[in-house]
């Protein structure tokens, strides 16, 4: 039984391995700096991100670009319920 990376990961798989690489050492600093946010969530907050900027021409400036949306998305204080 072969196993199928989820969607996210099969449209990432064609970037280059030096964003690649990039993605993974944000995910490492992003994991460091919200502890309480588990490695998991911030992967997919990335990932998500990176797919945002699947299209774009010029690759030079999406890691710089992710990280700061990801970054401002964590800082972010999580919504309380009301009630």
């Amino acid at each position: 039984m072969s196993h199928t990376p989820p969607t996210s990961e099969r449209r990432i798989a064609h970037i280059s391995r030096s964003e690649q690489a990039a993605i993974q050492n944000l995910v490492e600093r992003l994991t460091r700096q919200f502890p309480e946010i588990g490695r998991g969530e911030i992967e997919h907050a990335v990932r998500g991100e990176y797919e945002g900027y699947e299209n774009s021409k010029i690759r030079d400036f999406v890691p710089i670009l992710v990280e700061r949306s990801v970054r401002g998305e964590l800082a972010q204080p999580a919504p309380r319920p009301s009630g």
